[in-house]
């Protein structure tokens, strides 16, 4: 069985939308598909089969759709960890009325749950769904998949994983529910408990409770993102837009096997075509890389290329010391492409990826962790090839 779980993140949520679209593209078909908090509202449009409407409605969704101006400020305040009575000074009244009465008003979020979500659909699907709440005040995990619930109470269970501290909490029954984020923010344990034997997580890096992997024999592929996220209360659909890219080329990186750290690659240079590339260079270009590297000439210009300066750059590259002649071409092309503003969201085959970069020109003034030795000898020896 194959299970997707979806990690909470609020606004964040957009990269699960990604990831979906290239697991789709990839043919995948999953059994059982289990979220908290966003992931049970994206996870339930997605077992119901209703991709595209999910798509749809993240890239129209805005923080003024789900709560008012003020409410919006609140949430942001305490997602961002700032509950501090100084913090929330500008607040307090506002912060004062709906603590009291139990929380900012979901009623929105609710209207939208059972706009979007299908429920008969979703129990007719072949596609399992569970979810995770938290009870209050035991604060004892719920976990539930859709034959575990009252048909009627779904959307109810479903508002519940995703109220959000701050939020009005979801009565149902006897009892009170928060977002379970609290508990487990990326149910994997919950499908292998389920059955499944491999579980693709789609985390979010944001804000809740992250338990290891219990058991050690399933496998778990992670689709995590490769730079850092917006805010979880803030919804704006440029941010949405991007956030989704992200999650579609991060999620292509890991199903497809794609190379490179930074940017996304069909495949891998090389050892070997690298290290023809690297005998390319001139005694010229070899000299002066040397020189920006502070590298003093005791060698033969290619000993000196492949015994010294190759493995300073390595290391100032950051990379492994097992790293390849491939692995090395590949970061200081990605190195000069950053620097050079290439476009990071986007599939290039290896030989369109060096035409574009030695085509390209870093800015002078752009922020880099590679010394000015370091990017001058990368340039010269890029330039050489």
């Amino acid at each position: 069985m194959l299970g997707l779980a979806l990690e909470g993140g609020g606004a964040r949520g957009a990269y699960h939308i990604g990831a979906m679209q290239a697991c789709l593209e990839q043919g995948l078909a999953f059994d059982a598909i289990a979220g908290t908090s966003i992931g049970a509202i994206n996870g339930a449009l997605f077992a119901q089969g209703d991709f595209a409407k999910a798509r749809e409605l993240w890239l129209k969704m805005k923080s003024s759709d789900l709560f008012t101006e003020e409410e919006s400020q609140f949430l942001a305040l305490i997602s961002r960890g700032k509950v501090s009575a100084q913090a929330l000074s500008f607040f307090r009244e506002k912060a004062r009325e709906t603590l009291s009465g139990g929380g900012v008003d979901t009623s929105r979020i609710r209207a939208l749950i059972e706009k979007y979500i299908d429920v008969p659909r979703l129990l007719e699907s072949p596609v399992d769904f569970g979810l995770v709440a938290v009870s209050l005040p035991d604060f004892k995990p719920l976990e539930l998949f859709k034959g575990q619930m009252e048909p009627e109470r779904i959307p109810d269970y479903i508002l519940a994983s995703a109220s959000f501290p701050g939020m009005e909490q979801v009565s149902i029954g006897e009892k009170r529910y928060m977002d379970g984020g609290a508990y487990e923010n990326c149910p994997v344990n919950m499908l292998i408990d389920r059955g499944c034997d491999t579980v693709i997580a789609v985390r979010t890096m944001a804000l809740g409770i992250h338990r290891p992997t219990r058991d050690k024999t399933k496998t778990v592929i992670t689709i995590a993102p490769s730079e850092k996220l917006g805010p979880i209360m803030e919804f704006d659909t440029a941010v949405s837009r991007r956030t989704m890219t992200l999650g579609y080329y991060d999620a292509l990186r890991q199903l497809r096997g794609l190379a490179g750290r930074h940017y996304y690659l069909t495949r891998s240079l090389s050892d070997e075509r690298a290290f023809r590339r690297f005998s390319l260079a001139g005694e010229e270009s070899i000299l002066r890389a040397a020189r920006a590297l502070k590298i003093t000439r005791r060698l033969p210009p290619l000993r000196l290329l492949f015994e010294r300066i190759i493995p300073q750059l390595a290391g100032d590259l950051d990379l492994p010391k097992n790293a390849g002649y491939g692995d090395i071409f590949t970061a200081m092309l990605e190195n000069r492409a950053q620097r050079s503003g290439v476009e990071r969201l986007a599939l290039y085959a290896p030989e369109d990826f060096l035409h574009i970069v030695r085509l390209s020109r870093p800015a002078p003034d752009c922020k880099n962790p590679l010394s000015r030795g370091a990017r001058t000898a990368c340039d010269i020896l890029i330039d050489s090839l």
